[in-house]
């Protein structure tokens, strides 16, 4: 039997399910329109925890939704390269999650609205015709006249429409989650953000973030690689790792069954981001390749392709013409382009001398901005979402 609907997202990850808030809030009634299909079940095992910045916050606060999820709220995240750093502050600069809890929550609000979330239904197929898409489960055939790719890097859908993600875009990273731990207050609300080994190869960075879990805070520590310069060789984040948390007193050989790697592909506005019939979102899309940053831009790209979505809806154009630009003009995922423009020039420096004068000037810059302050609320100015 065939399940007809107007819009199918694929992923029941924060870009997808902000796509269905987003389109609820523009159109309650579509709700029963829309199928979510997520190959696992809430709550989702995540690599690494989940940092909410300011720009997601907003998102969210114009659907009118406030996480009430266990958290650690972060009051600084300090840029460091050798012996100089600058810092963004905030009341909160940013909330740290455990993913799987807060992706929980998220699929809760969406349930609410009326939207159906069908888990353990991962993709086996899928093609476009001339009205639509057509995907098969194993537990059905779903036909619609709009899909989100939101299910992940990886995502099965693209992969099903045999439409290849470039090579030369990938990104990777390393976590290592440390045993639960007492933090004194000051540094667990404080993330340092170590960008030391450019010079040395690493088009990234090592970091110490703290989170929690069940109440316990802990110190989340990894390396994140952009991998944007495809000139410079890829470094062994394993040995590179190791060499971090030898720093701080860990063995990684006694530890290395805590290790969790993740690929990523990054934000290239070189690349296509939609098809006829189908949009791409999330990690899907690309990923932030300066910092890495997920969250808040996949609940950003939820928010512009549902704009689009109705928009093709309206004028039934379902070309997908014009979604590009259209991320690209958005508050948040705009600041992708910026955030690309950036990782190219930073990450293809191999001066060390060069690196230590730009990161001495930032931190005098720095100084000066809004972000120097550590009483600044960076999500109190609102915009309902309409």
């Amino acid at each position: 039997m065939e399940i007809r609907k107007k819009i199918i997202i694929v992923g029941g990850g924060p870009a997808g399910l902000s796509t269905a808030l987003h389109l609820c809030k523009l159109d309650p009634e579509m709700a029963r329109d829309i199928v979510i299909l997520e190959k696992a079940t809430h709550p989702r095992t995540k690599v690494c925890s989940g940092a909410l910045s300011h720009h997601g916050s907003l998102v969210l606060q114009g659907l009118g939704l406030q996480p009430p999820v266990s958290h650690v709220p972060l009051r600084e995240i300090r840029m460091a390269y050798g012996k100089h750093y600058y810092s963004f502050k905030g009341n909160p600069i940013a909330r740290v999650f455990q993913r799987s809890e807060f992706d929980e929550w998220l699929a809760s609000e969406v349930r609410k609205r009326g939207v159906t979330v069908q888990e353990k239904e991962p993709i086996r197929e899928a093609a476009i015709d001339e009205d639509g898409v057509r995907i098969r489960t194993d537990h059905g055939t779903y036909h619609a006249r709009m899909a989100v790719a939101a299910d992940g890097a990886a995502s099965p859908l693209r992969h099903s429409l045999g439409w290849p993600i470039r090579p030369d875009n990938k990104s990777r990273l390393l976590d290592f989650p440390s045993p639960p731990e007492s933090i004194p207050g000051p540094k667990a609300a404080l993330a340092i953000l170590d960008f030391s080994r450019i010079s040395r190869g690493l088009q990234g960075y090592r970091w110490d973030i703290p989170t929690q879990q069940d109440g316990t805070v802990y110190m989340d520590r990894g390396l994140f690689d952009s991998g944007i310069d495809t000139r410079r060789p890829l470094l062994g984040l394993k040995p590179e790792l190791a060499r971090y948390l030898a720093d701080q007193g860990i063995r990684l050989q006694s530890e290395e069954a805590r290790l969790r790697s993740h690929p990523y592909h990054f934000f290239d506005p070189s690349n296509d981001f939609a098809r006829p019939h189908v949009l791409l979102a999330g990690d899907a899309a690309g990923v932030d390749p300066l910092c890495g940053e997920g969250i808040a831009f996949a609940l950003g790209y939820g928010r512009v392709a549902a704009r689009h979505i109705v928009k093709a809806f309206q004028s039934q154009d379902f070309s997908g013409k014009g979604y590009k630009e259209e991320i690209i003009q958005d508050s948040v995922t705009g600041e992708l382009l910026m955030r690309f423009r950036l990782a190219r020039i930073a990450y293809s420096i191999r001066s060390n001398l060069a690196l230590n004068v730009g990161w001495y000037l930032a931190s005098l810059v720095a100084r000066f901005t809004k972000w120097n302050n550590s009483d600044y609320v960076p999500d109190a100015n609102v915009k309902e979402f309409k």
